[in-house]
């Protein structure tokens, strides 16, 4: 098997760091050009420059031993302590459970004694299933016991980016003991497994009104039941518990059994509409390295949908073309946020296999599928259904976009920046823009069809 290692994962096992091997560059350079503008033997000049050299040298070495020895003595019992399981790492990612695609806080508490580098410092990072790593934490706060001074742990609070929407798993946590310069950094990693997923973003609300399936059999429970028709419908047998105001005195009076109407019932089942939010492409994007980017703006886009449709007052059910993962710590309780945040682009089932035209009440799907597939789906649905396909040939910005405002405040860097002029110029961009030209027609007859980038339906 092949491991693929990110290009940040590598470096945190370099013990010595690049300002050590600087300085030593620095100090080196010049001492050659005193050497080459000031080396006379019979100047007082030199002979005092050079004693008070030899002195800051020492000095500078005597300090930078002082740290490394103490910075080396605090890993050494850390590590020791770490081994004989006397030290407890915990880790605290949003809520715990989801959070949403962006800047996530984190919170690593190391619960026991841990000495901290003199002067120097004691930083954590998580590594993920995929070698990634999080930004750097460090731990500057204390744990104390409660009304107590005595220290219990220590914490590092800070933020890290999750771009990409899905699941992510924690394989390891990265400990680094670094001196006052950040000279030369002492590794070590600690097993750790914790999984969280990170949503689609949350778009501006949409507002949708789609009629249920009315047409279906009642089998979906509802929040709010409905009353059925009449006050009693039957009768059952006195029990222990029953109110006494419900016996039916005249069947007691003819049969000497005593029985109580059953009160009115409320059907707690209701019709439902079913949306279709297909994850199949067909335009071959194999492992294109925008195919993670594309899939985070298609995501945010069917969430938004999803969301909509649940503004109304009717129940949505969200069929999956895909085998949704198991998510430690959850229950079993379907979850569609979660269903959509985990989907991956897909070709096993394409539309005519996964969407069932005869009760679909809403359909979304990408323009990675081919403009000749949409339009046999068009055929096969209903007129009263509506589709909406997601334009990706915009999903990542040109790399020339530019506002009045940068004129004055530099914009924050984006994950997707470094994708922008590959894209601009890139084969998929092209078919995509081709394949969208080629469905644009063929909703133009449907009236409640659209090809949209940003979701806009009234």
């Amino acid at each position: 098997m092949v491991i693929k290692l990110h290009k940040s994962y590598l470096p945190n096992y370099l013990v010595v760091r690049w300002p050590l091997l600087f300085s030593i560059f620095v100090f080196w350079l010049g001492s050659i050009w005193l050497k080459s503008n000031y080396s006379d033997e019979d100047s007082i000049i030199w002979i005092v420059m050079t004693q008070f050299v030899i002195i800051i040298q020492m000095a500078i070495l005597l300090f930078f031993i002082f740290g490394v020895l103490l910075t080396f003595l605090a890993w050494l019992f850390f590590v020791y302590k770490m081994r004989n399981q006397r030290l407890i790492a915990d880790i605290h990612l949003g809520d715990e459970a989801q959070v949403e695609a962006g800047f996530v806080p984190i919170v690593i508490v190391l619960n026991g004694f841990v000495f901290r580098p003199f002067l120097g410092r004691v930083v954590a990072q998580l590594v993920f299933s995929d070698n990634k790593v999080s930004d750097k934490i460090v731990f500057e706060e204390n744990v104390h016991k409660r009304k107590s001074w005595n220290r219990i742990g220590i914490k590092g609070v800070g933020k890290t980016l999750l771009h990409d929407r899905g699941r992510y798993d924690v394989t390891k946590i990265h400990f680094q003991f670094s001196d006052l310069f950040n000279l030369i950094g002492l590794p070590y990693t600690v097993k750790y497994s914790k999984q969280i997923y990170s949503l689609p973003l949350s778009q501006p609300a949409t507002h949708l009104v789609i009629q249920p399936n009315s047409s279906e059999q009642p089998s979906q429970r509802i929040n709010i039941p409905k009353r059925r028709e009449g006050e009693f419908i039957a009768y059952k047998e006195f029990e222990s518990g029953d109110n006494i105001g419900r016996i039916v005195w005249k069947i007691y009076a003819k049969t000497g059994k005593l029985v109580v109407r059953i009160p009115e019932i409320k059907n707690p089942y209701a019709s439902h509409l079913n949306f279709y939010a297909s994850f199949y492409e067909g335009l071959n994007l194999g492992m294109s390295m925008f195919q993670k980017e594309l899939l985070n703006q298609y995501k945010d886009k069917v969430r938004n949908l999803w969301e909509a449709l649940e503004r109304n007052q009717f129940v949505t059910q969200m069929p999956s073309d895909q085998e949704v993962p198991k998510f430690i710590g959850k229950t079993n309780k379907k979850n569609e946020l979660f269903q959509i945040a985990v989907a991956n682009w897909q070709k096993e089932k394409p539309l005519k296999t996964f969407i069932n035209t005869t009760n679909a009440g809403f359909v979304c799907v990408s323009s990675l599928i081919p403009a000749k597939e949409i339009e046999y789906l068009i055929q096969k649905l209903p007129s009263n259904v509506p589709i909406v396909v997601v334009k990706l040939s915009e999903a990542i910005p040109a790399p020339f976009s530019w506002t009045v405002k940068n004129l004055f405040l530099k914009p924050h860097p984006h994950p997707t920046d470094s994708l922008r002029n590959s894209w601009f110029i890139s084969s998929l961009r092209r078919k995509l823009r081709h394949n969208e030209n080629a469905i644009e027609p063929v909703l133009r007859g449907r009236g409640n069809a659209w090809l949209v980038h940003t979701i806009e339906i009234a």
